[in-house]
């Protein structure tokens, strides 16, 4: 630092002449700016009916930020809320849980967190017509539901190893005893075998498991294809499609989770991997649980294929389809030995 000297009445004056007497401090990178925008305008999206101190339905976690931010989540209770916002509540007059949920908003070098507390409401609670409470299978597994127009599903796919009266159902993981299947059988996709990944997307099953009429526990069933035009007609005419419209079916994204999905640059408005947030207004939750053909090969992973319980010809059955890179939900018969998730639908 350098300084001058003067006399003025007598008085000697010292004048500052170095820039680095100036304090001039770096501002925040634009990273961080983008991650402080995200954090600010960051929320959770309740079921109808919700808020943050009365859950009853699931709720959608972002993944991503409008400013290009990652955001990942943690929970503090995933029997209660997981981090893909399956909510499973517990048996009335149990009592309420309090759950935190703490997102991490990260892009480049910056991050930081926003916490959320939430309560979910035990069974006794019936404020929200749109949570249905749970199902629990022959496995112990158990499954939250879903109110849709005047029908109830679960929201999960079905995970169970045996049928609803103890019998065990055919685990085929060899390709070759895959195909030479006659009879029921069940697979995970990949042969994954993580615990959390087989609970988020279920099992596959082929066609002549959902014939034995035994997959489901008492007062459920596999929907009917008839059941599934219901609920699908439910949502177009009740605005549901991502336009808006009424007329056609462009129900995909409602229907579809806010996770998992595959996401690409290019994909057209409307589709499912088009904006991961925009999914699921319905509650139904579908996830990519992909699919195994008639060679005994996953298929790809992109997709997420339901059976129904209505045969088509002696060959095959009628099932559901949803692609990411579709709008619409298709109908599709498939030969009977291919693998297939399954939801419940309330008798």
């Amino acid at each position: 630092m350098r300084y001058t000297k003067s006399l003025l009445t007598g008085l000697v004056v010292f004048f500052c002449i170095s820039l680095n007497c100036i304090n001039n401090p770096v501002g925040p990178t634009p990273d961080a700016q983008d991650v402080a925008a995200d954090k600010s305008e960051l929320v959770i999206t309740y079921a109808p009916g919700d808020s943050a101190s009365s859950v009853t339905g699931n709720v959608v976690l972002t993944g991503s930020g409008l400013n290009g931010s990652r955001i990942s989540w943690v929970t503090s209770n995933t029997i209660r809320i997981n981090i893909q916002g399956i909510v499973s509540r517990a048996d009335s007059g149990t009592g309420d849980a309090l759950v935190t949920l703490t997102a991490t908003i990260t892009k480049g070098k910056a991050s930081d967190t926003k916490v959320f507390n939430l309560t979910v409401k035990d069974l006794g609670y019936t404020g929200n017509t749109m949570s249905a409470g749970t199902v629990t299978d022959i496995d112990g597994n158990i499954y939250q539901a879903v109110k849709i127009g005047t029908q109830i599903w679960t929201v999960e796919n079905l995970r169970a190893k045996k049928f609803n009266d103890g019998t065990a159902i055919s685990y085929g993981s060899d390709s070759t005893a895959w195909v030479n299947l006659t009879t029921p059988g069940y697979c995970y996709f990949n042969n994954m075998v993580n615990v959390d990944s087989i609970r988020k997307f279920g099992a596959l099953y082929n066609w002549y498991a959902v014939d034995s009429k035994k997959l489901a526990p008492m007062g459920w069933h596999v929907p009917t294809d008839a059941e599934w035009d219901i609920l699908k007609n439910y949502l177009i005419t009740n605005g549901y499609n991502w336009d808006g419209t009424t007329d056609s079916n462009r129900i995909a994204k409602s229907l579809s989770a806010n996770t998992d999905w595959f996401t690409r640059a290019g994909l057209s408005d409307g589709t499912i991997g088009n904006d991961l947030t925009m999914n699921n207004r319905s509650g139904f939750l579908a996830l990519p649980g992909g699919s195994r053909s008639t060679n005994g090969a996953f298929d790809f992973g992109g997709s997420g294929n339901w059976w129904s319980s209505t045969e088509y010809n002696e060959s095959g059955a009628v099932a559901r389809n949803l692609y990411y890179n579709a709008d619409n939900i298709s109908w599709n018969s498939n030969y009977k030995s291919c693998g297939f998730s399954v939801r419940l639908l309330k008798d």
